[in-house]
């Protein structure tokens, strides 16, 4: 089991607080999962946009990716934050959801 955690923010704004998104989540990774999310964070970082978002799940536009978050069809969480344009997907779920992909 590997536990994530990040160090203390002090935001709190209108879409939650940084703690709520940073909040440590054991998650259960497998040696491949390790190695997929360490791929995704070298290539994007910690955070991937939309537009990222769009490229690992191969969807043909931004747009479709709005609407998968919209219908609930999207395999990964998005995140907004106060003072940043946009949502955002964590490498982490996003390897995750990969992998589990991978399995069905």
């Amino acid at each position: 089991m590997t536990l994530v955690s990040y160090p203390n923010h002090r935001y709190s704004g209108r879409y939650g607080t940084i703690q709520d998104f940073y909040r440590p989540v054991p998650i259960f990774m497998n040696t491949s999962t390790v190695r997929t999310a360490e791929a995704i964070r070298n290539k994007y970082g910690e955070l991937l946009t939309l537009e990222e978002v769009a490229e690992v799940f191969r969807y043909k536009t931004v747009a479709a990716v709005r609407k998968a978050h919209s219908r609930k069809t999207l395999p990964v969480n998005l995140y907004r934050f106060k003072g940043r344009a946009g949502y955002f997907a964590r490498a982490e779920e996003v390897a995750c959801s990969l992998e589990n992909m991978k399995l069905s």
